[in-house]
């Protein structure tokens, strides 16, 4: 397909400037606001969570599987 090589000789004849001199990654972090920068974040460390919110977490995961069977069984139902 036109366009995806990049053929220095091509490039050469036609006096293509070649704007792809720095590495993909270089002109990445060139592109990006200081704030942008993962190096530059605060990284928050895990907190511990008591019982009763353990429980409604995993309360809750055990409710999202339940619902996955009723929508999957509903559709296997309205398909017979």
């Amino acid at each position: 397909m036109w366009g995806t090589r990049r053929d220095p000789e091509i490039m050469a004849i036609l006096k293509i400037p070649d704007t792809n001199l720095a590495p993909p990654r270089d002109r990445v972090l060139a592109s990006l606001e200081p704030d942008q920068l993962a190096s530059t974040k605060h990284h928050f460390p895990r907190c511990s969570l008591n019982r009763p919110q353990v429980f409604l977490l995993w309360s809750l995961r055990i409710y999202l599987l339940l619902m996955i069977f009723v929508v999957i069984y509903q559709m296997w139902l309205g398909a017979r």
